[in-house]
């Protein structure tokens, strides 16, 4: 076994090439292998960052064949609304402050490194980052740059939300009641399927549907909505907290306010956002913001 590995890693370092003077953007730019990462790059607006000489980085840069067997990476390339999924998604294959070659990143030791995005599981047995390999395939896997060294892998590394649609994030503690019922009415589907628009997904914590919690105007609401006769009125309801394109609460300006079309197409959402950067659904104000694979 450790044999195996040793020559896989002896073929991939002696493939190690030096690029004068390039940086890592540059050295990503002229790579026809890393075309397409290169326009995630520019997308996601991490080009000033790998175009820096005071700072150092290693990049696991997956090649163009690894995007296009992604699609829903490839979607957060490609289709408007996606852009901070995209930026989420490739700050985990930018590890800052040190340039890792094969041999420092495989060498029977490390478990772990931490990227601009969250910690990479590094296996030693299988040589494998995020369960991806540096590609075999290519004429030059690892090139050195200026300001780090960029490694050709032969997949897609993903951040955990990538393996979380919205009705897997229901299971989340805050959220175990809403996920009851919306799995009792059979409201599963929506939260499972992948639009190439995006989704939002307002939802409501445990303590939205707790009667001593809750404001006494919207009690009778909330005995609708948890009554498992109404599943009607219930699929009404949820369809309104769904809307068709992913909402960033960072796009949203200070002292503003929007409205969108809810998904149950009878009724609009105002989305607001006030003089101290608090935003609010309508009067619900936002507790906190989670990515999905799925929006």
């Amino acid at each position: 076994m450790f044999c195996h590995i040793n020559a896989a890693l002896l073929l991939v370092l002696s493939s190690l090439v030096t690029v004068s003077g390039q940086t890592i953007l540059d050295v990503i730019k002229v790579d026809p292998q890393l075309s397409k990462f290169f326009t995630a790059i520019e997308l996601a607006g991490l080009s000033e960052l790998l175009d820096n000489n005071d700072r150092k980085f290693t990049v696991f840069a997956p090649s163009n064949d690894a995007i296009d067997a992604d699609e829903a990476f490839t979607t957060y390339m490609t289709r408007d609304g996606w852009v901070k999924h995209l930026k989420a998604n490739c700050q985990l294959f930018i590890v800052p402050n040190q340039v890792l070659t094969d041999p420092d990143i495989f060498d029977g030791v490390t478990t772990e490194l931490v990227s601009l995005n969250q910690t990479l599981a590094v296996s030693q047995p299988f040589a494998s980052i995020n369960l991806v390999k540096v590609s075999t395939s290519v004429p030059n896997p690892s090139q050195t740059a200026s300001n780090g060294i960029v490694h050709t892998m032969e997949g897609v590394m993903k951040p955990y939300w990538r393996e979380i649609d919205l009705w897997n994030m229901e299971v989340h503690d805050e959220l175990v009641n809403l996920q009851k019922i919306t799995s009792r009415i059979g409201f599963d589907e929506p939260l499972l399927e992948f639009n190439t628009s995006g989704t939002s997904w307002v939802a409501s914590r445990n303590r939205g549907y707790g009667n001593d919690s809750i404001a006494l105007g919207f009690y009778p609401i909330v005995l609708e909505l948890t009554d498992p006769n109404n599943t009607e009125f219930q699929n009404l309801t949820y369809n309104y907290n769904l809307i068709d394109f992913n909402i960033y609460e960072e796009d949203i300006p200070w002292d503003s306010q929007i409205k969108v079309r809810a998904r149950n197409g009878v009724a609009d959402m105002w989305i607001t956002k006030d003089a101290e950067g608090i935003l609010r659904f309508n009067d619900a104000e936002l507790d906190r913001q989670a990515f999905a694979n799925n929006g």
